[in-house]
C-alpha cells in the first residue's frame, strides 16, 4: 500500500483539445462576440496569430511535425492536472504511441472517429462511417458541431441529424447554441455532449446550457479546448466549470457529478467507459491523485 496523503480520483479524461495549438497563451479576441466559430477564424488578428504559430511549427528545435515537442509540451500541461488521456493528437503514430506520456484517443483500443469540420464529410464519408459503426469498427463519433449561439451555429445540429446521424456513438464538442429541444433528441439516442465552458464564453459570451442537457438526460463531458481561447488543462476547466454551476447554472450538478464529468463521462464520449473513468478491477490502472 502506498499512503498518498490525498484524495484518489479516476485519471482524467479530455475528450477536446487541439494540441499542437497550444504553443501561445490565450489570445485576445477583440472583436468579441462572435455568432459562431467561422467568423473568429477569419479576423486579422487570428491570422495573425497563425503566423507566428507557423514560425514557431517550422523551427528546427521544436518542429511538431519531426519532434512532437509543441504536442508533448500540451501533454505535459495536462499530465501536471491528472490526466491520463487525451483526444486531438491526431493520427500520426508517434503522436499516439501510448508509451509516450498519455494515452491518446486515437490509439487502439479506442474506435473512435472524430471531425472539427464534420459538416464537410461527403456522402460517402458519412455512409462509410455508418458501415464502420455498424460492423464494430467505430464506437464513437466526436464532432464539432454548433459551436457559437446564433442560428447559422444551431443549425449545423437540424444538418448533422437529417443526414441521418445522430446516433449514440456521437458526442458532440460545444453545442453551445442547443436548446431543450435539441438536448431531448440528443437523449433519445444516447448522444453525449463535451463542454468546453471557458473557450465558449471567451469567444461568444455564452455557452452550453448544460443544465438544460442535464434534465434531458443527457451525459455531459468537460474538456477544455485549447490554450488560444481556453484553460490550459483539465482541471483548471473543471474550476471554471464549477464557477459557472454555482452561478449561471443554480447549482444545477453536484460536486460529485462535475468529477464524473472529468472522468467516466469523457470515457462515455470516447467508448471507453468499459477501461477508464472509474477505480475497479478490470480498468486502467491510471490514477489522479490530489
Amino acid at each position: 500500500n502506498v499512503d498518498t496523503g490525498g484524495i484518489v480520483f479516476p485519471g482524467l479524461f479530455d475528450v477536446h483539445n487541439h494540441l499542437s495549438y497550444n504553443s501561445f497563451p490565450t489570445l485576445m479576441f477583440n472583436e468579441f462576440p462572435f455568432g459562431h466559430r467561422d467568423e473568429w477564424a477569419a479576423t486579422s488578428e487570428y491570422s495573425s496569430w497563425g503566423g507566428f504559430r507557423t514560425t514557431v511549427m517550422s523551427s528546427a528545435s521544436v518542429n511538431d511535425g519531426t519532434t512532437q515537442t509543441i504536442t508533448k509540451y500540451a501533454e505535459c500541461l495536462e499530465l501536471m492536472a491528472g490526466c491520463i488521456a487525451i483526444q486531438g493528437g491526431g493520427n500520426n503514430k508517434e503522436y499516439v504511441n501510448p508509451n509516450v506520456i498519455l494515452y491518446n484517443l486515437e490509439q487502439f483500443p479506442a474506435r473512435v472517429w472524430d471531425s472539427t469540420f464534420p459538416w464537410n464529410a461527403s456522402a460517402s464519408d458519412r455512409s462509410e462511417l455508418l458501415a464502420e459503426i455498424a460492423g464494430g469498427a467505430i464506437n464513437a463519433t466526436i464532432i464539432h458541431l454548433s459551436e457559437g449561439l446564433d442560428e447559422y451555429a444551431r443549425a449545423q445540429f437540424d444538418d448533422w441529424r437529417n443526414k441521418g446521424m445522430l446516433n449514440s456513438t456521437v458526442a458532440i464538442i460545444h453545442g453551445a447554441a442547443l436548446g431543450s429541444s435539441e438536448f431531448a433528441q440528443m437523449a433519445a439516442v444516447g448522444a453525449k455532449l463535451i463542454w468546453s465552458p471557458m473557450s465558449n464564453m471567451k469567444l461568444y459570451g455564452g455557452t452550453a446550457n448544460v443544465k438544460a442537457a442535464k434534465q434531458a438526460g443527457v451525459t455531459v463531458a468537460i474538456s477544455p479546448d485549447w490554450t488560444p481561447s481556453g484553460c490550459y488543462n483539465i482541471l483548471e476547466e473543471l474550476g471554471y466549470a464549477w464557477q459557472l454551476n454555482t452561478t449561471i447554472f443554480s447549482n444545477a450538478y453536484t460536486a460529485r457529478e462535475m468529477c464524473d464529468m472529468v472522468t467516466v463521462n469523457g470515457a462515455k464520449c470516447a467508448g471507453l467507459d468499459g477501461h477508464y473513468g472509474k477505480i475497479a478491477v478490470g480498468y486502467n490502472a491510471g490514477l489522479c491523485v490530489i
